[in-house]
């Protein structure tokens, strides 16, 4: 594999970091670490009594949330005084994030606490009652083939799951149709399985499990035709009854437009926390000039998969500033810096990045921005630059940007603030939408 192969798969940005790549970003993300706030959470609960702990965690998508949580459940498991056991589900291999109900999550939820036990502590979880379920369903979604094998195990029941999300819309809707009137039934053995998933981890030296809910903020916000509801209200707030009712400690994500919604506040007294979010790395401060630290480990992001690829800094970038304005027009979003630093790549045969082929790296993601704006955006983009406060207000339109990365949120320690994304500022419309709000407030 040549050079510039290595660094381009290195650089994947849906992969999350290894050990030897991951760099901890907390000191320009308010001087928080996101890890430590939630697993002291975790740890304040009270098994005997029954209060666990629901967590809601959001931020940007790319922004590291799956990044932190991995390291989450690394670090509440290898404890040396106090273990807990981590049931990491990453919620893209179950649900159709176009399509889904609380149905499909409780069931993948089920499915992913049974496959983990089995795999990593070799503890098996055949509850009657799963089985029960899975004869009722499997003829919905498993082919005449299929179904002549379907004999239960929990491996069979996983591949359901699976399947289930690569089927049309309306085999999901005849399963939630025979689910949902036992739904609370299904609670309780979810309940019930959990509590003998405990009695098997205690023995092997843990104090609790966790559920670690990961990439549910990629739900699609669909309004319901019948009812008016978009998605987000029917899983967070109608379902959150139902998450809450799940007798473990937990940590759900969610989309960080919702925080911004009149939904958050019903969503908070159900799950008695409010959200915890999980801002960009800091690489200019609101007067628009150069975070320094913040630019330091954004290039060290970078840096480190060098390292692991054998390749020397001074080998990628023919000068420092080229591989800063690469970090500063990411506006500290880990996945963008790596998208930009791929498409880069792809304006070069053989090292160094030039200044040409960074710059056409990122203009790719430059134009697609003028594409995805809405016209009405542009002023409100333009207030957003010359507003000293760097405020928003708590509006559809802010929310919207807010989840397509024209805005991003950053942290001064526990004070979020706002600024519109370095590569939107490249654009020709927004320029011309800042020079206009001047005139109009100079006139």
């Amino acid at each position: 594999m040549d050079t510039i192969a290595k660094l381009y798969n290195i650089c994947n940005p849906l992969k999350p970091p290894t050990k030897e790549t991951y760099v901890d970003l907390c000191s320009a993300r308010g001087g928080t670490s996101v890890v430590s706030v939630l697993e002291r959470r975790i740890r304040k609960s009270d098994l005997d009594s029954k209060t666990y702990t629901r967590l809601l965690f959001s931020g940007h998508l790319g922004s590291g949330k799956s990044t932190e949580l991995l390291r989450l459940c690394e670090q509440i498991k290898n404890s040396p005084t106090d273990r807990l056991f981590p049931i990491y589900m990453d919620a893209s291999k179950y649900i159709n994030y176009q399509d889904v109900e609380i149905t499909e999550i409780l069931l993948a939820l089920v499915s992913s606490v049974a496959e983990t036990l089995k795999q990593e502590e070799n503890i098996d979880l055949e509850p009657p009652y799963l089985k029960k379920l899975f004869g009722e369903l499997k003829d919905i979604a498993l082919s005449d083939v299929e179904l002549e094998k379907a004999e239960f195990s929990i491996d069979k029941f996983a591949k359901f799951i699976f399947k289930l999300k690569q089927a049309d819309n309306s085999t999901r809707k005849e399963v939630r149709s025979r689910l949902k009137p036992k739904l609370s039934t299904f609670l309780d053995e979810i309940n019930l399985i959990l509590s003998q998933a405990r009695v098997e981890l205690m023995k092997r030296g843990y104090r609790d499990l966790v559920l670690i809910i990961d990439n549910l903020e990629k739900i699609t916000d669909d309004i319901d035709p019948e009812t008016g509801h978009g998605t987000y209200y029917r899983i967070f707030n109608v379902g959150g009854q139902q998450l809450c009712s799940i007798e473990a400690n937990a940590v759900f994500t969610v989309p960080l437009p919702l925080i911004y919604s009149s939904e958050r506040s019903p969503i908070v007294q159900k799950f008695g926390e409010e959200p915890i979010v999980l801002p960009m790395v800091k690489v200019e401060d609101k007067k628009g000039s150069s975070c320094e630290d913040g630019l330091e480990l954004m290039r060290e992001v970078l840096r480190k998969r060098f390292e692991v690829s054998g390749i020397s800094e001074s080998d990628v970038f023919d000068s420092q500033d080229i591989f800063t304005n690469l970090c500063h027009k990411s506006g500290g979003h880990v996945r963008n810096l790596l998208i930009y630093f791929r498409s880069a790549s792809d304006y070069i045969d053989k090292l160094p990045f030039t200044k040409e082929a960074v710059q056409k790296g990122i203009q790719q993601h430059i134009n697609a921005y003028s594409r995805s704006i809405q016209e009405n955006n542009w002023e409100l983009l333009a207030k957003l630059q010359l507003n000293q406060d760097k405020d928003i207000p708590n509006d559809d339109d802010h929310k919207d940007m807010l989840g397509d990365l024209s805005i991003l949120q950053y942290m001064n320690g526990g004070e979020p603030w706002y600024s519109v994304n370095p590569v939107v500022r490249e654009l020709e419309k927004f320029k011309r939408a800042v020079e206009k709000l001047k005139n109009n407030q100079a006139s």
